[in-house]
């Protein structure tokens, strides 16, 4: 046999057998095969996380093992598991509230509360408040202040009341 002929024949006989593991795989591997492609951004985040929630509880796997079956990092794959937290008509009522689907994964992660209702009550606003929140604790615990301390901090003070008058107006509509 020739190395062309080799070559061929090699080629040919694993084909064949990419057929038979295809033509046999159980459901189990086309699920799983399904969940290599879950790394897709163009997968939609709940169909994502309602399959990998009923694999996970279909085969009595944890999701480190999960996460180390696919070869991912297990943050990967609770970040995917996150969007179980809220519906998809939670979701368009914070998308309709103009939160960004990177502000709504972010309310997600880092949300103390994994009750949906308190979830979906967030906004853009209180998101970015509550950066600003921990920003500013942070800089009370490690001071570097210049000349420009103070008028950056009258001025942030003049925001902030006039956002707070602001909610207020709104809160009694």
């Amino acid at each position: 046999m020739t190395k062309i002929e080799f070559e061929m024949d090699t080629k040919k006989k694993t084909k064949q057998r990419i057929v038979e593991e295809v033509n046999n795989s159980s459901y189990r591997d086309m699920i799983f095969n399904y969940l290599l492609d879950q790394r897709k951004k163009e997968i939609d985040y709940f169909e994502r996380a309602k399959i990998i929630s009923h694999y996970l509880k279909d085969n009595g796997l944890s999701q480190r093992e999960l996460a180390s079956q696919l070869g991912i990092p297990h943050n990967t794959l609770q970040d995917w598991l996150l969007w179980t937290k809220i519906t998809k008509k939670q979701y368009d009522g914070m998308k309709d509230k103009g939160m960004t689907d990177t502000a709504i994964y972010r309310v997600l992660r880092n949300g103390k509360s994994k009750d949906a209702n308190e979830i979906i009550k967030s906004t853009q606003i209180d998101y970015e408040l509550e950066i600003f929140l921990k920003k500013a604790r942070r800089m009370l615990s490690e001071p570097e202040f210049s000349p420009k301390t103070l008028p950056l901090i009258a001025e942030i003070q003049n925001y902030l009341n006039r956002l707070a008058f602001r909610v207020e107006q709104e809160s009694k509509k």
